[in-house]
């Protein structure tokens, strides 16, 4: 009775196990029928020999896989490391523009859209990461990248979809590559913009083409450094300096303060997709949340209601909230596109 039980324990038509295991299965199956029925049937060669408790406790042992207990990382990041790492890449010069975001949607709209954003993008987060966790878990790999999660989440779909694989690898490069591209080229203007106006307050006026050029060859050097436990450090203060940053630039925004009454609640609606594109242009870190992830000390820690992801994630919606609606308070309509350039330049 106790195989009989036990020729059960799997599905045939489960379309989420393995053909070897649906095949299996069916040889077990028939199996027990035909011990039921008075015959003996002759089992193929490799399960010959085996008794089916023993085939099933194996089958239950690769089940049990867990991806998180075969990862080997060589230096593997510790929960404050990709604390900041996530911090960092979430908080960039993205948030110097979320003033005018706030102009283009209300401070009303503003503040609802961005937190509804922001818990978006969190939770697409959680889905991403999961997503691997079981992809992994069925293919029995300690991790994957971007590509090879697109690829095997298609092939672990639905049948009409599976054929679909490959364009999903391939359209997941080509829409990275946009994206890391359009973000560092964003990245690279800016910087080389603010050298430009503090330059050319104290020196001879340069194109800022040629700040652009000069910062080339230490961003080049610096994506020399691959690993990101020797990143952590820099990104810590590059957290650092960019929190003394907002500092200054908010003693300038409570200056004088305008009252509320003077903003508008709720902007006009052909400027509300700047506003959503802003917001998640500035938000979105994307491109570093599955590697940071893979090289965890404790990957367990990453999600969770008081994972790594969402202590990361909630300072930064509540600091780009507070600084755009203040910063809008503050200069309303003119508000640049870097409230940098709002600041008085004769005390650059």
């Amino acid at each position: 009775m106790q195989s009989d039980n036990a020729a059960f324990q799997y599905d045939p038509t489960d379309p989420t196990a393995t053909s070897a295991r649906r095949e299996k299965a069916k040889m077990d199956m028939a199996h027990a029928t035909s011990v039921k029925n008075g015959t003996q049937m002759e089992l193929p060669l490799p399960l010959r020999n085996v008794p089916m408790t023993e085939r099933h406790n194996k089958d239950a042992e690769a089940d049990e896989y867990d991806p998180f207990d075969h990862r080997e990382v060589d230096h593997p990041l510790t929960n404050f490391d990709v604390l900041f790492h996530m911090m960092k890449a979430s908080c960039g010069s993205g948030i110097l523009a979320m003033p005018q975001a706030f102009y283009h949607a209300g401070y009303i709209l503003g503040l609802a859209g961005t937190a509804v954003i922001g818990f978006l993008c969190t939770y697409c987060v959680h889905i991403l990461i999961q997503s691997e966790y079981a992809v992994c878990k069925r293919r029995k790999v300690p991790s994957m990248n971007y590509h090879e999660i697109a690829r095997e989440s298609f092939l672990e779909g639905p049948p009409i979809m599976r054929k679909f694989s490959k364009v999903a690898e391939y359209t997941e490069h080509v829409f990275l590559c946009i994206y890391q591209i359009g973000t560092m080229s964003v990245y690279t203007v800016f910087v080389a913009n603010s050298f430009k106006v503090v330059a050319d307050q104290h020196g001879t006026a340069i194109d800022i083409r040629l700040y652009m050029c000069m910062l080339l060859i230490p961003l080049i050097l610096l994506n020399f450094v691959r690993n990101l436990k020797y990143l952590a450090p820099l990104s810590s203060f590059a957290l650092v300096a960019t929190v003394a940053a907002f500092g200054v630039t908010l003693k300038y925004v409570f200056t004088d303060l305008p009252p509320l009454s003077e903003r508008d609640p709720v902007g006009e609606v052909q400027n509300w997709p700047l506003f959503f594109g802003t917001v998640i242009f500035a938000l979105e870190a994307i491109g570093v949340v599955v590697p940071l992830g893979n090289e965890m000390r404790r990957p367990r820690k990453y999600l969770g209601l008081t994972g790594v992801l969402n202590r990361g994630m909630v300072p930064i919606v509540l600091l780009y909230i507070f600084m755009g609606f203040f910063g809008y308070i503050k200069y309303g309509a003119k508000t640049t596109g870097s409230i940098t350039l709002n600041l008085p330049e004769d005390e650059l």
